[in-house]
């Protein structure tokens, strides 16, 4: 029999004894029942195999849907948070656009304004007005093109012409053009006539020396040579009012005008003690600082190349012979200034640099202020005046008076409002309306319109200070301000009367008389007196004291001076200082008046008289008061001559029996 062969490893119950696996035997089919049982015992098997895996799908799914839900909401939140922000900006962009057109809106709203006009007169300025255009392109944010735009619109005339035909070579840009306008309508001065335009302009009373720097220094860009600082500092110093120290500062050659600002007031302390040593006058001090005006060019050809006249070799005017209007209303050495044009209310004085009188000053009790109070007795001031800072615990009433002019006219005083208290000094109590101002010259000021019903005057007393006094001078104090002289102290010993009395009556006008305006005129008076039947019949004489009227529009001032009663009545002189004409009406009452005792001189007297006029003559000429051919006889003839109106209202003259009639050395 043949040899069986082994079944191999893969031998497979029910399959053929050969296995077809490894090869060793023949292919015999499998029987089919073997073939089914292997199928049904395999899938047996497999079955919880694919249980779990089920199991681990369901689970992987859900899973991954937790996941994907997840998702979802992390992706709506996201969502969320972008529609937020999106609002936000929206908002944002809103607001934005909100103030956009707001800006949009005030650049529309500077645009409107109008600017400035300029029409090339000789009246406008160019400087002044391109300074002033500038600014407000400047505030306005505006661009250069709508800069020259809205500028051009505010050309008028010539200069309206001059834009459609600039010079050539003109830079279209804004500093071109401005300075090729500049160039084209600036003023053209000489050299004479720029130097007294600059030398006219003086430091002004109040003014501190910045403000005066500043507003000069713009002078230098109308010189027809250009000018460096260090040139034009001489004459700032030129200008200023503290005249003592402009010596020094030539001197000291200041290269800037900072530094003049800072050595331009020294100390009060120091003020007063050069004040006090120095001995040069206030014209003598100007003339002597003024500075040559070296500043011209060398290669100055003629008046056609340069287009103004050639300057002259003589010397320039001196400053104070310059006819400004400061130079004729400021006095040189404290007198009040006049105001004979009709001027408003005025308050203050003005006073020289180096004027040692010092001003009337009284301590006085005002209601509601618990403490005495300094008040300056002003007769230039036609208001009184208070700090406020005295009265701010009280009510203030709003005024209507316009804003106060001081004397000289450069300045004017904001008023706060009006109050009226009850002021007494020496027993005298008086009702006075005052007008508050922040920071006048003194806590209070008292002017005429207290001074008139009070009774005071204010004089100059010996030890050169002005004092204020209840009354006027009477004929009974002539003996202590008689002159000391030797020509003069036999007038005082005849004209003094053996007793104390004397006689004061009242002058009040006859009929209605109009005096001209800048005009000396006599109004006809009667005397309001029991005895002026007697005094017509004996034809006395009157004294009439110096009297004036500081009311605006009223200015008069009536001369210290002898009058005699005629069958006409008395005739007063009156000088009309307004610039219009004024009525005096019958009745109003005008000046008081003194009795006059007329005295014949005694023979020997007059010898002695006519000796001294001759012995004058021989030495000085022809006398001024008395001739020579005709001796006087009675008072009236010798004083007669000497009346004399005086030319300032504000001047405290020498009473009539002061005047010096003979002069000898």
């Amino acid at each position: 029999m043949p040899r069986r062969r082994e079944h191999c490893d893969h031998y497979v119950k029910g399959q053929p004894s050969i296995c077809n696996h490894c090869g060793r035997a023949d292919y015999r089919p499998a029987v089919a029942a073997s073939i089914i049982i292997r199928a049904t015992h395999q899938q047996q098997e497999t079955l919880p195999d694919h249980q779990e895996t089920m199991d681990a799908v369901q689970q992987a799914l859900a899973a991954l849907t937790a996941i994907v839900q997840q998702q979802q909401q992390a992706q709506q939140q996201q969502q969320q948070a972008q529609q937020q922000q999106q609002q936000i900006q929206d908002q944002q962009d809103q607001a934005l656009q909100i103030a956009l057109q707001a800006i949009q809106h005030n650049q529309n709203a500077v645009a409107i304004h109008p600017l400035p006009t300029f029409s090339g007169t000789i009246e406008e300025d160019v400087y002044v007005w391109l300074e002033t255009v500038q600014r407000e392109p400047t505030a306005g944010g505006w661009n250069e093109d709508r800069k020259r735009r809205m500028i051009n619109a505010a050309l008028r005339g010539v200069a309206a012409s001059w834009q459609w035909q600039p010079p050539v070579g003109a830079v279209d840009n804004w500093a071109g053009w401005s300075t090729a306008f500049r160039d084209t309508f600036r003023k053209r001065y000489t050299f004479i006539e720029c130097e007294n335009m600059v030398e006219a302009k003086q430091q002004l009373v109040g003014e501190c020396a910045a403000q005066y720097a500043l507003s000069k220094a713009t002078l230098r860009q109308y010189c027809p040579h250009q000018m460096n600082e260090a040139q034009f500092v001489p004459y700032l110093i030129n200008g200023i009012r503290h005249h003592q120290f402009a010596p020094f500062l030539v001197h000291s050659q200041l290269a800037n005008v900072e530094n003049l600002h800072l050595n331009l007031f020294p100390s009060r302390s120091s003020y007063h003690s050069h004040a006090r040593d120095s001995g040069q006058t206030w014209q003598n001090n100007r003339i002597a600082c003024r500075p040559k005006y070296d500043a011209r060019p060398a290669n100055i050809g003629s008046a056609k190349e340069n287009g103004f006249p050639t300057a002259s070799t003589t010397e320039p005017a001196s400053p104070s012979n310059i006819p400004t209007e400061q130079s004729a209303i400021e006095p040189v050495s404290g007198k009040r200034a006049s105001r004979a044009n009709g001027a408003g209310s005025a308050i203050g004085t003005v006073e020289g640099p180096n004027c040692s009188i010092r001003p009337a000053v009284i301590n006085v009790e005002v209601e509601n202020i618990g403490e005495k109070v300094s008040a300056l007795v002003d007769p230039g001031a036609t208001v009184n005046s208070i700090r406020r800072s005295l009265v701010s615990h009280l009510k203030i009433e709003a005024t209507q008076t316009p804003p106060l002019r001081l004397a000289d006219k450069t300045a004017s005083k904001a008023l706060a409002g009006e109050i009226v208290l009850n002021l007494c000094w020496e027993g005298i109590s008086e009702t006075v309306k005052f007008l508050v101002l922040e920071d006048p010259s003194h806590p209070i000021i008292l002017g005429t319109n207290w001074m008139a019903p009070v009774g005071v005057v204010v004089s100059l007393s010996e030890a050169g200070v002005m004092e204020a006094k209840k009354g006027g001078l009477k004929l009974s104090d002539l003996k202590k301000n008689a002159l000391e002289s030797e020509t003069t102290d036999w007038l005082a010993t005849c004209m003094m009367p053996k007793g104390e009395e004397s006689l004061a009556n009242q002058l009040t006008v006859r009929k209605v008389t109009v005096v001209p305006a800048k005009s000396l005129a006599f109004i006809q008076t009667e005397m309001k007196s029991p005895e002026r039947k007697t005094i017509g019949q004996e034809g006395r004489s009157f004294i009439v004291n110096r009297t004036y009227s500081a009311r605006p529009g009223r200015e008069w001032i009536i001369p210290s001076s002898l009058i005699t009663e005629q069958e006409a009545g008395l005739s007063v002189p009156i000088l009309n200082l307004a610039s219009k004409d004024i009525r005096f009406y019958a009745g109003e009452k005008l000046v008081e008046t003194e009795t006059a005792i007329e005295l014949k001189m005694p023979e020997s007297t007059e010898e002695s008289l006519c000796s001294i006029t001759q012995q004058t003559e021989r030495k000085h000429g022809s006398s001024e008061f008395v001739s020579k051919l005709v001796a006087p006889r009675t008072l009236n003839i010798t004083l007669t001559p000497a009346i004399r109106v005086p030319s300032d209202p504000r001047h405290t003259e020498s009473p009539w029996w002061k005047v010096n009639l003979f002069k000898i050395k």
